[in-house]
């Protein structure tokens, strides 16, 4: 009998998608609705769950604006710990402040108290295992939270997709370069991970570009991902590209029967 490689249940369908042009075998589990990935025939057993569709559109943008990928699980250099740590707090008070008033003094006081955390907080004795379990958590937590009012998060997920694909990689750069305390920003080159320094400077609340344009290659000749002519005001600062538009999300929960 094929069961679930999860959750040992028989109730398996399976089917076929296309990729490049060639068909591609999967198997959905009606028990704990797991997604496995494995060649046709094969013990079902044998299949490991697949890879989520926002795991795929987070790699895709990852690799078009040249952010790092790992290729194993591994602790990264403390800079980038304590900049990813800073983009999840950000989101969390953007949920809250949706939730609260946002001009909410204990909000303002409470980010304060973690940014400092963040900042200067000691990671040495950094767990891996501990710190993974956490985010997979946060992910159950938040798409039960979706379940529960009703949502259904993947087409409006699509939405935000294509608006931060439509992005200028230097006004990623920017804004990273904004969490990065406007410190040196890396491009690494896709194809050999070579690399050029784009460096961001602060003035008066302004991030300004500086050699931004300086080289399309890496030292073995690959192209960069194209970053395009980045669009500026007057007084300096990087804007998103003409004719962006941010993701729709109440016309996605509209579709979805949402009634304001």
């Amino acid at each position: 009998m094929q069961t679930c490689s999860v959750c040992g249940g028989a109730n398996l369908n399976e089917f076929e998608v296309e990729s490049n042009g060639a068909p591609f075998p999967l198997r959905w589990c009606e028990g704990c609705g797991s997604l496995h990935l494995g060649d046709a025939g094969t013990d079902a057993r044998t299949w490991q769950p697949e890879y989520s569709m926002l795991n795929r559109q987070v790699l895709a943008f990852h690799r078009r604006f040249g952010q790092s990928v790992g290729e194993k699980p591994h602790v990264p250099d403390e800079k980038t710990v304590r900049f990813r740590l800073s983009l999840i707090t950000e989101e969390f008070f953007e949920l809250l402040e949706a939730a609260f008033n946002p001009k909410h003094s204990k909000l303002d006081e409470a980010k304060a108290i973690l940014q400092v955390m963040i900042e200067r907080g000691n990671i040495e004795d950094f767990d891996l295992s501990a710190f993974i379990d956490a985010t997979l958590d946060i992910d159950y937590v938040v798409e039960g939270t979706r379940i529960t009012m009703g949502v259904n998060g993947t087409p409006i997920a699509a939405e935000v997709q294509r608006a931060n694909m439509a992005k200028l990689p230097s006004y990623v750069a920017a804004k990273d370069a904004h969490h990065g305390k406007r410190e040196p920003v890396e491009q690494k080159c896709v194809r050999c991970g070579n690399h050029r320094n784009v460096r961001f400077l602060e003035d008066d609340s302004t991030i300004i570009e500086e050699n931004l344009m300086a080289a399309s290659t890496c030292r073995k000749g690959h192209e960069y991902p194209p970053l395009g002519e980045p669009v500026k005001r007057e007084d300096g600062k990087i804007m998103k590209p003409p004719g962006w538009t941010p993701p729709d999300i109440e016309g996605e929960l509209k579709k979805q029967g949402w009634e304001p």
